[in-house]
């Protein structure tokens, strides 16, 4: 039975080749990105693509290795679970008295040490982000959250 196991697996692997998973790259929908409706300075814009946008937007960028079963199925699995709980490219679509909430969690999800996922980072050494580059979205999203949350008190 052990020498039948080894060509098994092999064949298993190979035909798991066959079914990769559904790639969604949604277009993007024009003023509705988070850049459209707030302000987002340059160097933050550049640590979000760098470190949040392959989860987070519609601008994905699947890497070679997503080809390959079951790390395709794995990363799309990451990917959609990250444009459900948030997604910069759609931004606008989100209910207004939920986006003070939403920039308030980015902060608070940064300054937990909970985004970029450890997982993520493994195969993403680029989107290593320092402590002053966390700190710097941190505080641009808090900024965000408080100027929005006082605006919809006016």
């Amino acid at each position: 039975m052990k020498k039948y196991l080894l060509p098994l697996l092999l064949v298993a692997l190979l035909a798991i080749q066959f079914y990769p998973p559904q790639k969604e790259v949604p277009s993007a929908l024009p003023g509705q990105a988070v850049s459209a409706m707030y302000p987002v300075p340059a160097d933050v814009v550049v640590l979000l693509q760098r470190a949040c946008y392959d989860c987070h937007s519609n601008e994905t960028r699947y890497p070679w290795y997503s080809h390959v079963q079951p790390l395709g199925w794995w990363l799309q699995k990451h990917v959609d679970e990250g444009r459900h709980e948030l997604n910069f490219s759609v931004f606008g679509t989100y209910q207004v008295d939920d986006h003070a909430p939403i920039f308030g969690a980015i902060a608070e999800v940064i300054r937990e040490g909970g985004m970029p996922l450890e997982s993520y980072l493994w195969a993403h050494p680029e989107a290593r982000l320092s402590h002053q580059e966390l700190e710097k979205i941190a505080v641009w999203a808090e900024g965000l959250a408080h100027s929005v949350s006082e605006s919809e008190q006016r």
